[in-house]
């Protein structure tokens, strides 16, 4: 039998043990310079994150959120929170930032809904010019009240989106030549009432100052609540007696000694006594 070479005789139980521990002494250094790696990844990730959600919410549309019932029973019900939900997910998903929500719970016709029209109110008195819907009929089943609600927000330039369906509303409808048609229709309309409540103000006012010569402007002195008892006092004062009238300056000075309040809680002078017994006595 020929002889074992120095290296190929097997190797003892120690020698595996030390071989074993450097080779397990390096595996746990590349895993923690894994983990190490996949820390600093997950900060970066997390960074990016933090930085794209800040140019988000600092360049999100601003945005009213409209929700409706068929009935007040559901207002204690899912219906607010899923539509609630569903306008959320949308807003966040696309850039929109809600700023305010309205709620309407159906209460007797189609069209009544006072929520909404505060919402518009709001709207025109703000910068904010969109509104977000879960649907299309949650802004109205009826497609005459649909299309005259619609016909009002584009008539001031309000867009409305639906949130199932990512849709432009306003723009499609003004895309629709039978439903521009309507929008201006709407707008003569609103136009002619507004023509005749004009009219029909104009000829109150005329009735009125024909009846009591006065319509407008400031109300005179002992027109308000507890003035005209301040009249009939210098009046009482400006009697003659004896043959003989106080003057306007005389009442002035009586009326502050006993402290009869002016309406602006000033001083009595003179010409202010004067002009209210000659305007009051013609």
């Amino acid at each position: 039998m020929g002889v074992m070479g120095g290296n190929s005789h097997p190797k003892g139980a120690g020698e595996l043990d030390v071989d074993s521990s450097v080779q397990a002494a390096g595996a746990m250094t590349q895993l923690s310079e894994v983990n190490n790696k996949s820390k600093e990844l997950l900060l970066d990730i997390h960074a990016n994150y933090q930085l794209h959600r800040g140019m988000h919410n600092k360049n999100s549309i601003q945005a009213f959120a409209y929700l409706r019932v068929s009935s007040k029973g559901q207002i204690n019900g899912h219906g607010f929170d899923r539509q609630a939900d569903t306008i959320g997910q949308f807003a966040r998903a696309n850039g929109y930032a809600v700023k305010e929500t309205f709620r309407d719970a159906f209460t007797g016709t189609e069209a009544d809904r006072p929520e909404f029209n505060r919402m518009v109110a709001t709207i025109l008195g703000n910068g904010v010019h969109t509104i977000l819907v879960e649907s299309l009929d949650r802004l109205a089943r009826d497609v005459m009240v649909q299309s005259l609600l619609l016909a009002k927000l584009a008539q001031h330039g309000i867009t409305l989106i639906n949130c199932v369906t990512g849709e432009d509303v306003t723009a499609s409808m003004n895309d629709d030549p039978m439903r521009k048609a309507l929008i201006q229709i709407q707008s003569v309309f609103s136009e002619l009432e507004k023509s005749r409540l004009v009219s029909k103000l104009r000829r109150a006012r005329e009735a009125k100052k024909e009846a009591t010569g006065k319509c407008e402007g400031r109300k005179a002195f002992g027109e308000k609540l507890g003035e005209l008892e301040v009249v009939e006092q210098m009046r009482s004062l400006r009697r003659k007696r004896a043959g003989k009238r106080m003057s306007f300056a005389k009442i002035a000075v009586e009326l502050n000694r006993l402290g009869v309040p002016t309406r602006t809680g000033a001083q009595w002078h003179t010409t202010t006594v004067k002009n209210i017994l000659s305007r009051r006595s013609s």
